[in-house]
């Protein structure tokens, strides 16, 4: 487990569902806490249930990224988030599937366009970056209230 003195980057997926036209915006927010992050390889057989890495027979190995996040004021949960008006996301994060999160400060938006799409910025900032696989909400305790995110 390593500590993170610096920041990470989330970027939060929106799209409009009331536009069919409209394509996904990334909103770009700077999580200023210390945080604890670590790398982990999860090991299995092909086929089973290991994600997108399964692919041939015999043994895979997948990295993937953990996160604690401690509980601060800048959090709101996933259904207030996207009821907001755009200016007012701007300053707030969330936390969701799917969504973008690298190790570190990035000032770099992900546009759509070249060569600022997401595949791009993943593959600018890769090792460092990773998509949110999985959010768990472990601020109900008493104490060490935190967000943990596991990502590949």
């Amino acid at each position: 487990m390593f500590d993170c003195h610096c920041y990470l980057t989330v970027w939060n997926r929106w799209r409009d569902v009331t536009d069919k036209h409209a394509g996904e915006k990334f909103f770009r927010f700077h999580i200023p806490v210390k945080c604890k992050y670590k790398t982990e390889i999860k090991r299995g057989t092909a086929g089973s249930a290991m994600g997108r890495s399964a692919v041939n027979a015999g043994t895979v190995i997948e990295n993937f990224r953990l996160a604690f996040i401690p509980d601060n004021e800048w959090y709101v949960p996933p259904n207030e988030w996207v009821s907001m008006a755009e200016d007012g996301r701007r300053g707030f994060y969330t936390l969701r599937v799917a969504d973008i999160m690298a190790v570190g400060h990035s000032d770099v938006d992900i546009t759509g366009v070249a060569p600022f799409r997401e595949s791009d910025v993943m593959g600018m900032l890769a090792p460092d970056i990773f998509m949110i696989s999985a959010v768990s909400d472990n601020t109900k305790g008493m104490k060490g209230k935190h967000f943990k995110v596991a990502g590949v």
